[in-house]
C-alpha cells in the first residue's frame, strides 16, 4: 500500500501489509476542521494517530519518508502494539526515523515486540526511535541493525526516552549501528530494566556537548529514577565518541546503579573492569 495516512480519536489495527509513503496529500480520518489539519501535517510517513490507539502487526514499513517527526509512525496520546513488523531505510529530519511515540505523561502504554529496525541512514535524523511519557513501556525482542546519524547531530540515539517510569528492555540486539544505543533523561521515579540483551559493534561517533562516553548506554538527569538493572547483556566492540579516550560502553549518570553483566573486548578495556 503506497500513501500516509492519519487517524484521530480513533483505533487502527493494521495486519499482514506493507507501506510506503508517497509525496501525495495524506488520507486523513478526523472530524470537521481536525481533518485538514491532520492532513496538512509533516509528522508520521505513514503512519499518524492522535488521541486513540494503534495496533500494528506484521507490517512492513519500507521507504516510509516524514519531512518532520516519524519517518514509519508518529503515535501521540495514544496506547500502541507493535509486533512482527519490519521497517527498512525510513527517514526523517528529527526525532523517530522509525517511531515517533508520545504518551503525553498519561496512563498510555507502550510495547514493541519482536520487530526489526534496520538500514535507516537519514544525515537529518536524530534518534530511531523516540519514546516519552508513556506509564509503561515494554520492548522485547527487538533487532536493530546497520543504521547510522549524519555528521552533524549530537544529541542521538537508536532509542531516546524521556519522561519515562515504568521501562523494560528485554532479549533484544543492537549491532553496527553508528550512533549512541539508548539514551535517556528526565526520568520519572519508576524502574528502568534491561535484561538479556545484546550490545556489539555499535558506534557514538559525535558525543553530546560536554559530555561523552555511552556508546551502548547513556543516562543523564536520572535523580528521580528509582531503580536501574541491568541483567544478563552481552557488550561487545562498542565504541564511544570521548575526547579523554577512555571509551565506556556504559556511561550512566544515577545515584546507585545495580549491574550484572559482561563485558568483552569494548575498546580501550580489559574486560574485568568496566568504568560504571
Amino acid at each position: 500500500v503506497t500513501g500516509s495516512f492519519a487517524v484521530q480519536g480513533a483505533a487502527l489495527s493494521l495486519r499482514n501489509v506493507k507501506l510506503t509513503s508517497s509525496s501525495g496529500r495524506r488520507r486523513a480520518l478526523a472530524p470537521g476542521s481536525a481533518r485538514r489539519a491532520l492532513a496538512a501535517q509533516e509528522n508520521g510517513g505513514c503512519l499518524a494517530v492522535e488521541n486513540g490507539a494503534l495496533t500494528v502487526t506484521d507490517v512492513t514499513f519500507d521507504g516510509c519518508v516524514a519531512s518532520d517527526d516519524g519517518g514509519a509512525i508518529h503515535a501521540v496520546n495514544a496506547d500502541v502494539e507493535i509486533t512482527g513488523s519490519r521497517v527498512e531505510e525510513c527517514s526523517c529530519t528529527d526525532h523517530g526515523c522509525a517511531f515517533y511515540l508520545d504518551g503525553e505523561s498519561g496512563s498510555r502504554t507502550l510495547s514493541i515486540r519482536d520487530t526489526y529496525i534496520g538500514q535507516c541512514r537519514d544525515p537529518k535524523m536524530r534518534t530511531l526511535i523516540k519514546i516519552k511519557g508513556f506509564d509503561h513501556v515494554e520492548l522485547a525482542g527487538i533487532t536493530a541493525e546497520n543504521n547510522a546519524i549524519g555528521e552533524g547531530n549530537k544529541a542521538q540515539a537508536v532509542i531516546e526516552f524521556s519522561k519515562q517510569s515504568a521501562t523494560l528492555v528485554a532479549n533484544s540486539t543492537f549491532v553496527d549501528n553508528k550512533m549512541r544505543v539508548l539514551r535517556g533523561f528526565q526520568f520519572l521515579p519508576g524502574t528502568f530494566d534491561i535484561v538479556n540483551s545484546t550490545f556489539l559493534r555499535n558506534e557514538d561517533t559525535k558525543g553530546e556537548e560536554r559530555i561523552s562516553g555511552g556508546g551502548a548506554l547513556f543516562f543523564k538527569e536520572a535523580s528521580a529514577m528509582t531503580h536501574l538493572l541491568i541483567s544478563g547483556c552481552a557488550f561487545i566492540e562498542n565504541e564511544s565518541f570521548d575526547k579523554e579516550k577512555t571509551k565506556e560502553a556504559l556511561d550512566c549518570r544515577c545515584d546507585e546503579c545495580e549491574t550484572q553483566w559482561e563485558c568483552e573486548e569494548c575498546e580501550g578495556c580489559d574486560g574485568d573492569d568496566c568504568d560504571e
